[in-house]
């Protein structure tokens, strides 16, 4: 499969890659705190859970052809799709994603990021607890 999707929406060519960590950041904050990820199944799911925050999730997603992801202006692109993105295409541009990045992976991923960002004591708790542990054992086994 192709690496690289390109779509013409309004008079734009866009881009769709393998989410990079930052795209996969802004991805992320758009996920309200009550949706299990893992229950995501299709394009129906994702475009229910996202709802308004649909067009932002396909500026993220997306790049125009000419432009450096670290450059496009997310708010931008966003303006334009809501103006110019049809149901059939978004619906496309999200089969395209699961086609583009190992989804499966990616939700278990995306959970776990989550999770520590919601309990941030029980993932560095674990890595603190494991760097103290040896100070904290040293004098039983001298």
């Amino acid at each position: 499969m192709a690496t690289e999707k390109k779509y013409t929406i309004g008079k734009v060519v866009y881009i769709q890659r393998p989410v990079v960590l930052a795209q996969l950041t802004q991805l992320i904050e758009l996920i309200p705190d009550d949706v299990d990820i893992t229950g995501i199944k299709g394009p129906n799911d994702v475009i229910a859970f996202l709802g308004e925050a649909l067009a932002e999730g396909m500026a993220i997603v997306l790049c125009p052809e000419d432009d450096n992801l670290k450059d496009k202006d997310i708010a931008a692109i966003k303006t334009e799709l809501m103006e110019t993105l049809d149901i059939p295409t978004a619906v496309k541009v999200i089969e395209d994603f699961f086609g583009c990045n190992q989804v499966s992976s990616l939700v278990e991923r995306v959970g776990s990021l989550m999770d520590m960002m919601e309990n941030p004591g029980s993932a560095s708790g674990s890595k603190s607890g494991s760097a103290s542990s040896p100070t904290e054992t040293l004098p039983g086994e001298t």
